[in-house]
């Protein structure tokens, strides 16, 4: 017997940049064009940026932080509908104060 489940279908693709192993996924079906990335940090550094001390520039184009934010747990977003995503990829737009665009398009989705 299999129970119904929600789907959260992405492609993780990883690469190291200045010293650090990043992992960026890449979400499809109704998440598609969200992409999140995570670092690998070394024990201080992890140490330092969970104190919030020290924080760790993406090398690429992002639009928040979302490290702390349940509403981006794989759990929560096998929920969303592509309406629901961009429900929430509005809200964290605005909740964070405006940044300089970058010369290379945001394509980060959040």
């Amino acid at each position: 017997a299999s129970l119904p489940a929600a789907e959260l279908v992405k492609v993780r693709r990883t690469c190291s940049v200045d010293g650090r192993r990043w992992a960026v996924d890449e979400f499809l079906g109704p998440l598609a064009g969200l992409f999140l990335a995570e670092v690998q940090l070394c024990e201080g550094e992890a140490e330092r940026a969970s104190a919030g001390e020290a924080e760790v520039d993406p090398p690429f184009p992002a639009v928040a932080d979302v490290s702390e934010d349940e509403r981006f747990s794989g759990g929560a977003l096998a929920r969303l509908s592509a309406e629901g995503l961009q429900r929430l990829i509005a809200s964290v737009r605005r909740s964070r104060p405006p940044q300089p665009r970058s010369e290379t398009t945001d394509r980060s989705g959040a």
